[in-house]
């Protein structure tokens, strides 16, 4: 009788003082993995404490044997839900998914919670796969999370799942290409993340939580330290191929162009993540890293301030021109010809700032200007962009100029420093976006 009284006891101490993990898809070395062969993580529950077992408790060893089956498809494009165990909450915090196409040398965030995450009694959470989210057999699925009260940790569960091509035309329609995605947030892990650490009691703010996020907490705090590194700790997997100094590589798969790879490589000098400041509203700015004389599709982030924050990427193919049935034949505009670059143009914003007059006189704000209008050096007004002759941009980015980059193909702006990049396309007007 005292036996199982006992029993009883450590059972529900252990229940009590349990913490968090993800339950479904079922992570590597779960006791709720159907594969898992009888090796199971017993503290599965417990925080990451050193680069031993970063990431993922160090189960990714598991790869490419039976125990490291998918557990789940999912389809780009597409909303899904994971579910949370029950356990010690430590009064929520912030929480992340994030895709490794790289055995876990990289992550890509899909989606960050800011406060709110994990709640008492577990629960679901929502996700996307991002419409253009490469195809894969062996990707590693995360949830990471930062916890609001008691000791300053880290806890990251992760599930071997199968990712699905979804339609041509919902790649399309991406607002932010996944390789434009950032890095899942690492902190209070000093073999990982040195100083970085998320304050006590408060919810942490996230320096890049992407375009998908869901914000509970609109006083949440920014972490201490240094956590410049600890903010992107590689560049995302996956995305088409570039030439910027992160080292990204991929190549087209089929048709659809799904572009795969991984993001090994130096970090580049010019860092590819934002830093969150604290405001009532949730922005985000993202700086240029160098890149070589391609053609680049302009595209933005969609946010809810006035003015415009443009993302460059390098592509290998045109995107495929488009046609609106219902337009008569004669007023259908003509597809683009084989030599000719589409431009693909999208609506974002950013925090405003001052703008200068338009026209010449345009001074950079920092730093020093060449007689042909490149910029150098230091800046001080960080977002700004350069528009030098018409044909090519430079961007205040973590007070430096970045490289110059070209125009699209047709595509020219408006000469001087101003705080949003005007664009036309060439022979028209100029117009504000």
């Amino acid at each position: 009788m005292k036996a199982t009284l006992l029993y009883a006891l450590v059972a529900a101490a252990q229940v009590v003082y349990a913490h968090m993990a993800m339950i479904d898809p079922p992570p590597l070395r779960s006791a709720k993995n159907p594969n898992n062969g009888g090796n199971i993580d017993f503290d599965i529950t417990s925080p990451i404490t050193t680069a031993a077992n970063f990431p993922c408790r160090g189960s990714l060893s598991l790869l490419g044997s039976p125990a490291a089956a998918p557990v789940a498809t999912y389809k780009a494009g597409e909303s899904y839900k994971a579910t949370i165990s029950t356990g010690a909450d430590h009064n929520g915090g912030s929480c992340q998914f994030s895709l490794s196409y790289d055995k876990g040398q990289t992550w890509t965030v899909i989606g960050s919670i800011i406060g709110g995450c994990p709640v008492s009694g577990g629960g679901t959470f929502p996700f996307t796969i991002p419409s253009d989210a490469p195809s894969g057999d062996e990707v590693i699925f995360s949830w990471s999370w930062l916890n609001k009260v008691g000791n300053r940790e880290f806890y990251q569960s992760c599930a071997v799942v199968t990712i699905e091509g979804g339609s041509a035309a919902r790649r399309r329609q991406a607002s932010v290409a996944f390789s434009a995605r950032p890095a899942m947030f690492v902190a209070n892990i000093e073999d990982i993340s040195g100083t970085c650490k998320t304050a006590d009691s408060q919810d942490p703010a996230i320096p890049n939580p992407g375009p998908d996020v869901i914000v509970n907490n609109n006083d949440a705090v920014p972490p201490t330290g240094d956590c410049g590194a600890a903010a992107s700790p590689g560049t995302g997997s996956g995305g088409n191929t570039g030439g910027n100094t992160g080292g990204n590589t991929g190549g087209n798969e089929g048709d659809d162009g799904a572009g795969g790879g991984s993001g090994e490589g130096e970090a580049s000098s010019v860092p590819t993540t934002a830093v969150v400041s604290q405001a009532p509203t949730q922005s985000s700015g993202l700086s240029v890293s160098p890149l070589p004389d391609l053609h680049v599709v302009i595209t933005c982030l969609q946010f809810d301030s006035p003015g415009g924050v443009f993302v460059s990427v390098p592509v290998t193919d045109a995107p495929e021109p488009t046609e609106d049935p219902e337009v008569p034949e004669k007023s259908k505009k003509p597809a683009p010809s084989a030599t000719e670059d589409p431009t693909t143009f999208i609506t974002g914003t950013k925090p405003a700032v001052a703008l200068p007059t338009p026209g010449g006189g345009n001074t950079a704000p920092g730093g020093g200007s060449s007689p042909s209008g490149v910029q150098t050096g230091a800046c001080s007004t960080e977002g700004v962009w350069n528009c030098i002759g018409g044909d090519s941009f430079q961007r205040c980015a973590s007070g430096q100029w970045s490289a110059v980059i070209n125009m699209a193909a047709g595509t020219q702006c408006q000469p001087g420093v101003s705080d949003t990049l005007v664009t036309a396309k060439r022979r028209l007007r100029f117009h504000r976006i």
